[in-house]
C-alpha cells in the first residue's frame, strides 16, 4: 500500500511519465533491413536528470555529454534517448512492436525517475567504472578455461558477446552471474525488454 501511495504521489507531482506523454512522430523503413521499420518519437519531459541512471542500468550503452544522448542496443534494436525527450528506435517489426517499445521506454524512464527520487548515493565511481568496461576487462572476470559450456569457442568470445548484449551472462557455470551483471549494469532497475 505504501508503494502504491508513493507512486500516486509521484504521478500527482507530475514527475512520472505516462504513455500519453510520448508521441510517435515519424515511421519510416529501416535502412539496415527494408522489411523492418524505424520510428522517432518525443517524450514530453526533459530526460537530462534520468539519462545518467539509464546509462548505468542498460547493456551496451553509451552516453554523450553535449548534447546528452543515451544509446543502447537490445536484440538488434538500436535505441536513442535525448536529453530533450527525443526517442528513436531501429529494426522494429511493425506497429504493434512500436507500441510495445514505447510502453517499455516509458517504463524505463519511470524506473529511472523513481531511482533518482529514492537514491542519494554518489554515482560518479560507477560512471568511471562503466566507462572503462570493455570486452577485455569483462574477460578478466571469467575463468579463461575455454571449456565451451557457454556454447562459445572461448571465454573471450563469450565475454565479448555478454558485453554487447548478444548473450546472457548466466551461461558460464564457473562465474557468479551477479558479479558479471553488476559490472555491466551497476544500477539494477529491474527493467527488461524482449522481442519474439
Amino acid at each position: 500500500m505504501d508503494g502504491e501511495r508513493f507512486l500516486d504521489d509521484l504521478l500527482l507531482k507530475g514527475l512520472l511519465t505516462t504513455r500519453e506523454d510520448c508521441e510517435v512522430t515519424d515511421v519510416s523503413p529501416c535502412i539496415a533491413d527494408n522489411t523492418r521499420i524505424k520510428f522517432m518519437g518525443k517524450i514530453n519531459r526533459s530526460l537530462g536528470d534520468v539519462l545518467p541512471v539509464l546509462y548505468l542500468s542498460t547493456l551496451n550503452s553509451k552516453l554523450t555529454k553535449s548534447p546528452m544522448i543515451l544509446s543502447f542496443t537490445v536484440e538488434q534494436h538500436n535505441f536513442m534517448l535525448g536529453q530533450d525527450g527525443d526517442l528513436a528506435v531501429t529494426y522494429v517489426k511493425d506497429e504493434a512492436e512500436t507500441e510495445y517499445i514505447v510502453e517499455k521506454v516509458v517504463e524505463l524512464v519511470n524506473r529511472g525517475i523513481k531511482f533518482n527520487v529514492s537514491n542519494k548515493r554518489d554515482l560518479n565511481r560507477l560512471f568511471e567504472e562503466k566507462k572503462k568496461l570493455s570486452p577485455m576487462s569483462l574477460y578478466g572476470l571469467f575463468p579463461r578455461t575455454d571449456c565451451g559450456e557457454c556454447e562459445e569457442k572461448s571465454c573471450f568470445n563469450y565475454a565479448a558477446k555478454v558485453f554487447t548484449g548478444e548473450t546472457r551472462p548466466d551461461k558460464c557455470p564457473y562465474v557468479d552471474k551477479k558479479s558479471i551483471e553488476s559490472a555491466i549494469t551497476p544500477v539494477n532497475l529491474g527493467w527488461r525488454i524482449s522481442f519474439a
